[in-house]
């Protein structure tokens, strides 16, 4: 048994705090539980600790795998007209379109409403609802946010974007994290923060 760390106060547990103290949860826990007041929940399904971007990049894969066994049909197949190639363990939301010739996988989730041009590639990626990736992009190991717009031919590795990030035909984009609302009309080589 783990315990995910998720506590649920009410604002009484302040009364059983000194002000101006710090109060672990080995401390008030057992407190808690002596006096009835303490519940648990018990999830038996798989749980795993996101803290950033990166450990929710690297847990998409387990949980597709996952998927694979417990509920095969979540995931994607190649299509009956062998228009697209899927690799590994990938996920399409039934409301987005895939281009001709495009590569999926392994590790892609692909949400809602998203658009994936003709020729894209995609490797260890999620878009989120809206986003669009233009023909002849190849996005790795990235989570592309809502409404994001990829340009074609652009390459973008190992980047986070927020919403509504557009990003110029051509370019290349390694290491960034874009904050939303941003345009790109310039390569970003080296991984920085772009406000």
């Amino acid at each position: 048994m783990i315990n995910a760390g998720v506590y649920v106060f009410s604002p009484s547990i302040f009364k059983r705090i000194d002000a101006g103290r710090k109060v672990f949860v080995q401390e008030i826990l057992p407190k808690l539980a002596n006096s009835d007041q303490l519940q648990s929940c018990l999830l038996s399904g798989h749980w795993v600790k996101m803290t950033d971007v990166s450990s929710y990049l690297g847990a998409v894969g387990p949980h597709l795998e996952m998927m694979r066994f417990m509920k095969p049909e979540g995931l994607a197949g190649p299509p009956d007209d062998g228009s697209y190639e899927v690799r590994g363990d990938v996920m399409v939301h039934p409301s987005a379109s895939v281009g001709a010739g495009c590569v999926l996988g392994p590790r892609v989730v692909i949400g809602a409403n998203c658009k994936v041009g003709d020729g894209v590639r995609l490797e260890s990626t999620t878009l989120l609802e809206g986003a669009e990736v233009q023909a002849h992009a190849l996005v790795k190991d990235s989570l592309i946010g809502w409404r994001c717009v990829v340009g074609q031919w652009s390459y973008v590795t190992a980047s986070v974007f927020g919403e509504e990030v557009h990003v110029a035909e051509s370019l290349l984009v390694r290491g960034a994290t874009v904050l939303p609302h941003k345009e790109l009309f310039d390569s970003i080589r080296q991984s920085q923060i772009v406000i």
